[in-house]
């Protein structure tokens, strides 16, 4: 489960911090060529999508997890009753 819970921090990173600063680069027209800024953007967009996507599908896998320990837990009590 840990290992679940890990890289949730790097992709915040990503989401609010890398992929935005890549954005806010690209559309900056004198720092750097069309080309570059095209590929800036692409990386950038890229970037916040697929990490987004990524958090939430463990934050889902993570609640998904915890759901079916209590409902174990719940079978067990009544068993046990």
């Amino acid at each position: 489960m840990n290992a679940l819970l890990q890289p949730q921090f790097v992709r915040l990173l990503d989401v609010t911090i890398a992929g935005p600063f890549m954005l806010w680069l690209a559309s900056h027209p004198r720092a750097l060529t069309r080309n570059e800024r095209l590929l800036l953007g692409i990386l950038g967009a890229a970037t916040v999508g697929y990490n987004l996507m990524r958090y939430f599908q463990t934050q889902r896998t993570v609640a998904d997890y915890f759901q079916e320990q209590k409902q174990s837990d719940d079978a067990a009590q009544i068993l046990n009753s």
